[in-house]
């Protein structure tokens, strides 16, 4: 305790920000949940169901460092948004059309979608109209989130549910 000399402290922010990023990774699920529902409030967000709230955290956690990162990320499956004009011109265009178009026609308009359906899904898209990478998946995002990139869509489509991925759709294409 003689050598502990307070002007070599060092407090470095970036060091703190990983090791909370850290926990919140690997702290049990229900822990972060719990512990996230005051940071909804504060913003004045309405708390998902739990079930919905729980697959939110799941899927955020791995990108957020705070527990108030969680609901800023959140917001893109509660409450998007408004398009900016450069998204809303890319969706006006004829091929982001017809992937949304598409992609409405091939979902099932009931019940779940697991993850390798929807991965196959997405396969027989891009092969049906030919579209690769951006151009097939820029307009989902858009048209799903109100922006260009998020977490990948199987996530996306468990959180949203097929209903709400059906209604986010159809708006985008009645523009």
């Amino acid at each position: 305790l003689e050598r502990v000399n307070k002007s070599g402290a060092i407090f470095d922010l970036n060091k703190l920000n990983w090791m909370n990023g850290w926990y919140l990774r690997n702290l049990p699920l229900d822990t972060i949940v719990e512990r996230s529902k005051p940071y909804f409030e504060k913003e004045h967000l309405a708390i998902p169901d739990s079930d919905k709230l729980t697959k939110i955290v799941a899927t955020a956690r791995e990108r957020c460092t705070l527990l108030s990162d969680l609901v800023q990320y959140s917001k893109m499956f509660l409450c998007p948004q408004q398009l900016s004009t450069e998204s809303l011109d890319f969706l006006k265009k004829e091929d982001s059309r017809k992937v949304l178009s598409w992609f409405q026609s091939h979902l099932p308009s009931g019940g779940d979608i697991d993850a390798e359906q929807l991965n196959q899904l997405v396969q027989q898209g891009i092969k049906d109209l030919g579209f690769k990478g951006k151009a097939f998946y820029k307009p989902l995002y858009l048209a799903l989130l109100h922006q260009d990139h998020g977490p990948e869509l199987p996530a996306i489509f468990s959180i949203l549910g097929l209903k709400e991925v059906h209604h986010r759709i159809q708006e985008v294409l009645e523009l």
